[in-house]
């Protein structure tokens, strides 16, 4: 008894779930067939047009995606492009030829892992990798330069303002030496509140 009654609520479960997918087809059937007949509804408008214009694409066309260059099995540039019209989407795809004003990049080798890719440029030196890799040590390079010109610019020692040891400043506004800096940072810190605090506490007297 137990068993048929287990099998019973399997096949319950399992009517029920073919229910909803039917019902989400129909669904998506039925939004498919409104947005169909909207779409030829909103192209009879248009059905007698001579020049296509900025108007009309914006009325027809919700979208157009270009995707990047790749070489097909041909060994031939060319790019899909995929357009998708208001309420039905995407009908087809269409696949065009790269122009020759850009196709005449030949491919050439990464001048630092030798590697052939395509350029975007005449004057590309580097694969789409080493380029990244170029530039962070470019970056790098030029940081530590930065650093060693503001190194190079040394200034005078001066007595600390807390103990009045002498020491060498690393920027023009030091006033504490090392040792003295996280005291004195303190020390501002409670100075700043007891004055913020009587400047509130005279502000609510006067009001």
């Amino acid at each position: 008894m137990a068993s048929l009654s287990a099998k019973y609520e399997k096949e319950q479960l399992e009517g029920d779930a073919r229910l909803r997918e039917i019902d989400a087809e129909l669904a998506a059937k039925g939004h498919a067939d409104r947005g169909a007949e909207d779409f030829l509804a909103l192209i009879k408008g248009y059905s007698g047009i001579t020049e296509l214009t900025a108007p009309v694409l914006n009325a027809l066309i919700d979208k157009i995606t270009v995707s990047e260059r790749y070489r097909n099995a041909e060994g031939a540039l060319e790019q899909k492009l995929t357009i998708y019209y208001k309420f039905v989407g995407s009908l087809h795809e269409h696949y065009i030829a790269v122009p020759k004003r850009i196709t005449h990049i030949e491919e050439k080798r990464c001048s630092r892992c030798g590697e052939v890719y395509l350029p975007q440029s005449n004057v590309s030196l580097y694969c789409p990798e080493c380029r990244r890799i170029v530039a962070k040590e470019t970056a790098r390079r030029a940081n530590e330069v930065r650093k060693a010109k503001r190194g190079s610019t040394a200034l005078d020692p001066r007595p600390c303002g807390c103990c009045g040891k002498v020491f060498e400043p690393k920027s023009p506004n030091a006033r504490f030496c090392p040792a003295c800096f996280p005291e004195a940072k303190v020390q501002a810190t409670k100075q700043w509140r007891r004055a913020y605090y009587q400047r509130s506490k005279a502000k609510a007297a006067l009001q």
